[in-house]
């Protein structure tokens, strides 16, 4: 697995990669449901992806700079 954080102002965007076999299709389950729901209450997105080798998840949170 890897990640990555970073500050691209106007936004800290969190990015998560893993290696495995990815997915045909993406289903919301209750953890991942409550992950969009606490970041799209800070003005965010999350954007879930398979890849051809894994997944990716990007957390993008607007930054006011504290």
């Amino acid at each position: 697995m890897r990640w990555q954080a970073a500050v691209s102002l106007p936004d800290l965007v969190i990015t998560v990669t893993d290696n495995g076999e990815g997915a045909s299709e993406i289903t919301t389950g209750v953890g991942s449901a409550r992950i969009q729901e606490r970041i799209a209450s800070r003005g965010g997105a999350v954007t879930m992806r398979s890849l051809s080798r894994g997944f990716q998840l990007d957390v993008r949170i607007p930054h006011n700079g504290a």
